[in-house]
């Protein structure tokens, strides 16, 4: 319903959680075709968001404590690398 409205920016909390994998795909691949059209803010713990991100952030007791680009997060920054599985 969000996407009918064709905003300029789309938030997600989770938007793959509790999902099964055919699903979580589905959204995925709708996410990534996105791109250049909205801009897209997902707040996760699940490596697929992740690791189609342009840019990563973390966030611990309300304090960015790394952001960039998700290779360069991954090198600085150990609870992403978990995360995203890098």
């Amino acid at each position: 319903r969000a996407l009918v409205a064709k905003p300029r920016l789309l938030v997600l909390d989770e938007a793959t959680s509790n999902l099964d994998k055919a699903n979580e795909e589905r959204i995925l691949r709708m996410l990534q075709g996105l791109r250049g059209r909205c801009t897209v803010l997902a707040l996760t713990h699940h490596p697929a968001l992740a690791q189609g991100a342009d840019q990563g952030m973390v966030l611990a007791k309300g304090r960015i404590q790394a952001m960039g680009p998700p290779a360069a997060v991954a090198r600085t920054n150990a609870y992403y690398r978990r995360m995203a599985g890098v």
